[in-house]
């Protein structure tokens, strides 16, 4: 049995809700496969990074941050079905505007969070959906639809979750338009419009 000592080098903060854990379980696997002389496939090390976070880190996360950590392109937004893992790279052309990141030192540790009870709340929801019609995930209902049955879902707070989940969706899909376009100002608003979702359906109620 052969070990590797591995040193990191890392200037993104931890803790800061900038998937640091990502960045380490992928850059950790694409090293020992580089070690090991093996090809490797960068999706299949997204899955195998995230099967990391689900398994030893006790989160329960879906596989964006890991697949944006290895499938990431300069300019680009990388559009993601993350149902069937189907991508698509949208060119990102800020035109003079620049993306400022604040670290506010506000911790952030998803396994410590709320982050796999809104999970529990967002599938509890989609139990009570498909009690009433053939859905699979959140993500098949666009948002007209989703006003007509969200009664369906009997707990509120769970209702909140999946409105959210829903019109997030719908607002990525729209972001690709705009991005395609070129037009950086919709983008910008429909980021706005996202930060104000998460902070009042999947955010609220956390003590």
């Amino acid at each position: 049995l052969v070990g590797c000592d591995l040193l990191y080098d890392c200037t993104v903060p931890f803790g800061s809700g900038l998937s640091s854990s990502a960045a380490i379980e992928v850059s950790t696997a694409v090293a020992l496969s580089e070690y090991a002389g093996v090809k490797y496939d960068k999706v299949q090390l997204a899955l195998i990074s995230q099967r990391a976070e689900n398994k030893y880190a006790g989160v329960n996360c879906g596989i964006m941050d890991q697949f944006a950590s290895a499938m990431g392109k300069k300019d680009h937004a990388v559009y993601l079905n993350t149902g069937d893992l189907s991508y698509e790279y949208v060119p990102v052309e800020l035109k003079g505007v620049k993306l400022v990141l604040a670290n506010s030192n506000k911790k952030h540790a998803l396994n410590e969070s709320a982050y796999n009870d809104r999970r529990r709340e967002c599938e509890e929801a989609l139990r009570n959906l498909q009690e009433i019609m053939g859905i699979e995930a959140l993500c098949q209902l666009d948002p007209d639809t989703f006003e007509t049955c969200q009664k369906a879902i009997r707990d509120e707070d769970c209702r909140r979750r999946a409105r959210h989940a829903v019109m997030e969706n719908a607002r990525t899909k729209k972001a690709v338009e705009v991005l395609k376009q070129g037009d950086i100002e919709a983008f910008g608003r429909l980021l706005n419009e996202s930060h104000k979702s998460l902070s009042h359906g999947w955010k609220s109620f956390i003590q």
